[in-house]
């Protein structure tokens, strides 16, 4: 923070500022252990200050933010493997492509464990057995995942809407994207928003296929998150470019998130469908604070990891 006052102007970004608050709060809790997650992830994450880490992982390694990390997937990789220090352990999930391993393995070397990827069960198994392997690499007992985490853990928001299932997702590029839609079942309702993307159509992909494959997702609604990094993709675009790529679901635009939720909670109330609302974790913290404020609850409660 001291530098960001020098000659020339250095301005923090969002995530910069917030990570020192936390540092800085850790420091005064006096925390033994912190578990840190990157920003964009890469050698000149903010979080390489930390210079004295037990353990790094990488999950996976998907083309988001290529507009910093990279074009390819091995150019990602090369970004994102350079939170790896010299004599500490990385664990890596496994990687299909070849070139992306080949990345990996040239940085960390003999630091490097490889994480099989489960070849059964929903992306929180992948998350479950990451967390197995850190368990083990620290000496600690391995415990079940039990984390409640808005977006992310299963059940979390399931009774937001009344007579409705619904399900939160924080999906937003096309691998989680087509993880999360794949584990549908049910018919469902979609309340889709995003944040700008370099390539829209490329993210789009996985989203127009799950909607084209038999009768899931029988309604859409598109919306707009309210904060973000990055400024929302407009319903207008999200609708045109869907539409381009084949979409034929009936779709309902509503820029406004609290709206559009109400809206696709209606819908699936009256065709007796589940609702899923995925596309953005900024959605679905516009959504937490809304349904915090509407029920009367305590947002500190809805954070709590455990």
């Amino acid at each position: 923070m001291q530098a960001a006052r020098t000659e020339p102007e250095c301005t923090p970004t969002y995530f910069e500022t917030t990570f020192l608050v936390a540092m800085l709060a850790f420091s005064e809790a006096g925390i033994g252990r912190g578990i840190i997650e990157t920003g964009l992830g890469g050698e000149f994450d903010a979080t390489n200050v930390l210079t004295k880490a037990d353990l790094c992982i990488l999950t996976t390694i998907s083309k988001e933010h290529s507009e910093f990390l990279g074009d390819t997937l091995p150019e990602i990789a090369a970004a994102k493997v350079g939170i790896h220090q010299p004599g500490v352990p990385l664990i890596a999930l496994q990687h299909d492509d070849s070139h992306v391993r080949d990345v990996i393995e040239h940085k960390a070397g003999h630091d490097l464990f490889w994480l099989p990827r489960p070849t059964t069960g929903s992306t929180w198994s992948s998350h479950s057995a990451v967390v197995a392997a850190a368990s083990s690499h620290l000496g600690w007992q391995a415990r079940a995942a039990d984390c409640v985490w808005p977006g992310r853990s299963p059940g979390y928001g399931e009774e937001w809407v009344d007579g409705v299932t619904t399900r939160l997702s924080a999906a937003h590029n096309a691998e989680s994207l087509a993880n999360d839609l794949a584990e549908v079942t049910s018919p469902s309702v979609v309340l889709l928003g995003m944040s700008r993307k370099a390539d829209l159509k490329a993210t789009l992909e996985p989203v127009v296929s799950a909607f084209s494959e038999g009768d899931r997702f029988p309604r859409v609604v598109l919306t707009e998150p309210k904060s973000g990094r990055n400024p929302a993709a407009s319903v207008d675009e999200l609708s045109e470019v869907m539409r381009s790529m084949g979409v034929r679901q009936p779709t309902t635009i509503e820029k406004a998130p609290e709206r559009a939720f109400e809206m696709a909670g209606g819908l699936a109330r009256e065709i007796n469908a589940e609702l899923l609302v995925i596309g953005s974790v900024y959605l679905v913290g516009d959504l937490l604070e809304y349904v915090v404020e509407r029920n009367g609850l305590e947002l500190w409660d809805e954070l709590m990891a455990h």
